[in-house]
């Protein structure tokens, strides 16, 4: 539910939930809403006012309507159509699977990942903290190869594209002999 539809639900329920009180208290003997109802109602421009208000009152029940029985499909899951069903792999899976891939590549002291579904493929961000004595570009490369076909072997997943961003260089090196 997006956040107009969540808007139009407060104010809906609100507005339904004063009519029940308001409808409750005419029952138990309470005559002025009634009188109040009476003379709003005379006059045409009255009418037309109250007509619009009632008219979009009616229409936000008809979007509430649609919009609960609109089919979701979760936003934290991707799809694969196969000949015996649908495959959903969760953002977690793929985000625990780039992780685990990118700690074998050496020099990875942290990663941090994020995954964008589109529609032709996926994309990763991948925050990281490499070693200081290697060379960036190239743990960004092995990185970049090993994730993409990691995620295409293991997901079935096409990788659009992994964007690496060094955070931070480890100040721990390789051990020196002195």
């Amino acid at each position: 539910m997006g956040w107009f539809d969540r808007a139009l639900l407060t104010v809906y329920s609100f507005i339904t939930g004063s009519l029940s009180v308001v409808f409750f208290l005419v029952v138990l003997g309470w005559e002025a809403p009634l009188r109040i109802w009476g003379t709003m109602a005379q006059s045409s421009q009255q009418q037309a006012v109250l007509a619009v208000i009632i008219a979009l009152i009616f229409l936000a029940s008809v979007k509430l309507l649609l919009s609960s029985l609109q089919k979701r499909v979760v936003s934290h899951t991707i799809i694969k159509d196969t000949p015996l069903g649908q495959i959903h792999i969760t953002v977690e899976a793929l985000e625990n699977l780039v992780l685990k891939t990118g700690y074998q590549v050496t020099g990875v002291k942290e990663l941090k990942p994020r995954i964008i579904m589109g529609d032709s493929g996926i994309s990763v961000i991948l925050k990281a903290i490499v070693s200081s004595d290697l060379n960036i570009p190239s743990v960004s490369d092995q990185l970049q190869l090993r994730i993409k076909d990691y995620l295409a072997e293991v997901a079935g997943i096409e990788v659009r594209g992994v964007k690496i961003l060094v955070t931070n260089i480890s100040g721990e090196g390789r051990a020196r002999v002195e």
